[in-house]
């Protein structure tokens, strides 16, 4: 089987409509301590997790599974894309004036 060079190369594209993220981040408190140190424990061992101030922690999405897997409860703040846990990273590191 041959390939006609004169074909174009179809090439990858990020942006616009065709590239759309597939993890998925989700900003979750815990409702006190105990349950805090517990959950931050059971993340921090199997997925990334990124923590903001207030104690409010950006994770994937999967990461809900291994809270409910270890009985340990949470509240889901918001939901969105790595793009969107980026920005919260940001937002969270500028210095009130």
């Amino acid at each position: 089987m041959s390939k006609d060079v004169n074909t174009p190369v179809q090439e990858a594209s990020f942006s616009g409509e065709r590239y759309k993220p597939m993890i998925q981040m989700v900003k979750i408190r815990f409702p006190d301590d105990k349950s805090r140190v517990q959950g931050f424990y059971e993340l921090i061992q199997r997925i990334r997790v990124i923590c903001l101030p207030d104690d409010e922690f950006i994770i994937p999405e999967a990461g809900l599974t291994i809270l409910d897997e270890s009985g340990i409860p949470c509240t889901i703040l918001e939901q969105g894309g790595f793009d969107h846990a980026l920005k919260a990273l940001r937002d969270s590191a500028a210095t009130p004036v």
